[in-house]
């Protein structure tokens, strides 16, 4: 439930809505996030930590809004190459997109991929420059209950137009549980891919898609 809270704005004194001036700090953190400028990255970092506090006080933790700024500040951070700072961010704004009524396959899309992205460079070694896959399963299992989570949401949106949309969340799902560990939860969830690019959509070209796919569910099998 939204609760009303104001804050005092200004030289004059005034009030406005809360939520008001967060969405502001939202907007600023956007502008200055396009810039490629480390010292906006840390000022858009400021903006959305500021959003964040008054989204949580005024709406509540696990209002859309908040996830959004949950989200946002994970982004703001990889940019900085802040990454063991901003997985919790992005592990939690996946779980409060979860718990929303109205699941938003996009936003979830791109969390995700940042996600599959968050720790590949953590999991190198830094000598000999191979992947390290203990570190790698140990970085990314964490997600893996709210990737599941997103998989069975997603399946609800399988609709005429949005079966691509679909099959590419199901495609970072799986590369995300890989990078965990987790080769038995991500073939099938490939499997499904594959039959979504190859039956589902037909107004573009998957053929690239569809043997990404078949080589990570040959690699899942074999594990």
């Amino acid at each position: 439930m939204y609760k009303e809270d104001r804050s005092r704005v200004g030289e004059g004194g005034g009030y406005v809505d809360t939520s008001i001036v967060a969405k502001v700090h939202m907007s600023l953190a956007k502008i200055l996030q396009e810039q490629a400028m480390p010292k906006a990255w840390g000022e858009a970092e400021r903006h959305i930590q500021e959003a964040l506090r008054l989204f949580r006080r005024c709406v509540g933790d696990r209002h859309p809004l908040t996830a959004n700024a949950v989200g946002s500040l994970g982004q703001v951070m990889v940019l900085q190459d802040r990454l063991e700072e901003a997985g919790p961010f992005f592990r939690e704004a996946l779980e409060l997109e979860g718990m929303k009524d109205a699941f938003h396959l996009e936003t979830v899309f791109g969390l995700l991929s940042g996600v599959k992205h968050l720790h590949t460079t953590q999991g190198v070694h830094q000598e000999t420059k191979v992947p390290s896959l203990p570190r790698l399963h140990a970085a990314y299992r964490p997600y893996v209950p709210v990737i599941e989570k997103a998989v069975d949401r997603a399946r609800a949106c399988m609709e005429p137009g949005r079966e691509g949309d679909v099959g590419a969340m199901f495609k970072v799902s799986a590369e995300c549980l890989l990078l965990a560990g987790c080769s038995g939860k991500a073939g099938p969830i490939l499997q499904d891919a594959i039959h979504i690019f190859t039956n589902k959509v037909h107004n573009y070209d998957t053929a690239g898609l569809i043997r990404s796919c078949q080589m990570m569910a040959a690699y899942a099998h074999e594990q």
